[in-house]
């Protein structure tokens, strides 16, 4: 199933997108959804494609939720300064030196599938 209890919540390996058809995480969607899963303290460098400030996290999911530009996948926040970067890649598709961990204030955005 690709599970893992993250911060006291059992939700899919950092990555993998939720299905709520079948309540699965798979790699990749045939269609994304409008919701997206949150990784306080993980984060991805080196792969925006859009940054935005003022952006509140339930912002950002929408951000990246519309963006016509690109496919996004996922999306990175920053509490300090609401920073919202958008990515078109998941947190597994980046080289492990992009992938951030236990970094206070950041929160890994991952996009789950559509119902």
């Amino acid at each position: 199933m690709k599970s893992v209890c993250y911060y006291g919540t059992c939700r899919c390996v950092p990555g993998y997108s939720f299905n709520p058809g079948d309540d699965t995480c798979l790699r990749h969607c045939a269609r994304y959804g409008n919701s997206m899963s949150s990784y306080p303290g993980l984060g991805i460098t080196e792969h925006n494609l859009r940054a935005k400030k003022n952006t509140a996290m339930q912002e950002c999911v929408k951000e990246c939720v519309f963006e016509k530009n690109f496919l996004c996948v996922s999306a990175d926040t920053y509490s300090n300064d609401e920073s919202c970067n958008l990515q078109g890649v998941g947190y597994l598709e980046v080289h492990k030196r992009s992938r951030e961990t236990g970094q206070t204030n950041w929160t890994y955005l991952h996009r789950d599938c559509a119902m």
